[in-house]
């Protein structure tokens, strides 16, 4: 019993790295043109912040049921779910806004492109 569960960790592991590779790069054609770093910035800190997120609620689910194989569940959910709502995305929209539809920079309304005031 225990040897299926190292393979099944080591399968997870493997196509893990696999997954997160794919989600930055959508990520990166999610973004517009000129906001890379300020993404990259709230990416990491979404994804290092959050890193309390899932043990907190594993060792909720622990508490209250008492055994582990709950959170077998909760994780596949948690990897589930978002694989799902991902199918329902229009990316190649997303894409287009995020390039401009014309193929122009398109920054936001937020006036930081190339005619801001800004003195850097």
């Amino acid at each position: 019993m225990a040897g299926g569960n190292i393979w099944l960790s080591l399968r997870r592991g493997l196509c893990y790295g696999a997954a997160q590779g794919y989600c930055r790069a959508l990520f990166t054609e999610l973004i517009p043109r000129g906001h890379e770093a300020d993404m990259f910035a709230l990416f990491a800190i979404t994804d290092k912040g959050s890193s309390w997120l899932g043990p907190l609620v594993a060792s909720i689910i622990v508490q209250q049921t008492g055994s582990v194989r709950p959170v077998l569940i909760y994780l596949l959910l948690a990897m589930v779910v978002p694989a799902v709502l991902l199918r329902f995305l229009d990316l190649s929209g997303s894409i287009k806004n995020a390039r401009g539809v014309d193929g122009s920079v398109n920054t936001l309304g937020d006036g930081a492109g190339k005619d801001s005031n800004l003195p850097c």
